[in-house]
């Protein structure tokens, strides 16, 4: 079911950011019906994440 599928997605999501992993997101690759990509328009666009360190800005997609 599509949204116990996007409920494993957001707490995969969260539990990577809450550990500061910003290089292990689930990928479009991955087949799901979700998954995260950047959204920086380059290198230098970064925000500050809950870790304290400045991350390139990432975004939700739809599949």
């Amino acid at each position: 079911d599509d949204l116990e599928i996007a409920k494993r997605f957001w707490l995969d999501t969260k539990k990577k950011i809450a550990r500061g992993d910003h290089a292990s997101f689930i990928k479009e690759s991955d087949n799901m019906i979700c998954h995260v990509r950047p959204k920086a328009r380059d290198s230098s666009d970064k925000t500050l994440a809950p870790s304290g360190r400045m991350e390139k800005k990432m975004a939700y997609w739809l599949n």
